[in-house]
């Protein structure tokens, strides 16, 4: 939640609610997954912290043929060399 009082372990944009039924095997772990109690699960504590510098590290990443992916969207400024060897810098402004 906005003010960290809470907070679902698996989110899912889709996700229509949260429950504390097991939903294995869909969801690999068994148990209730779904809930938004930190205290339920005790690596939310930690994990939590992790979202933003991997949401950050992951803004923008190279494909196979060597190009580029604007995989997750924020305000971020990329510098990259091309397929071609050329030189891109590319700045993503958002609201």
């Amino acid at each position: 939640m906005p003010d960290y009082r809470s907070l679902r372990y698996l989110t899912s944009p889709n996700l229509p609610r949260s429950d504390a039924e097991n939903h294995a095997p869909g969801v690999e772990n068994g148990g209730p997954m779904f809930v938004m109690n930190p205290l339920s699960h005790r690596c939310c504590q930690h994990n939590h912290s992790h979202g933003w510098p991997n949401f950050v590290e992951h803004l923008w990443m190279t494909t196979s043929d060597n190009g580029l992916c604007a995989s997750m969207y924020g305000p971020s400024v990329v510098r990259a060399q091309a397929a071609a060897g050329v030189g891109v810098e590319i700045e993503e402004v958002t609201r």
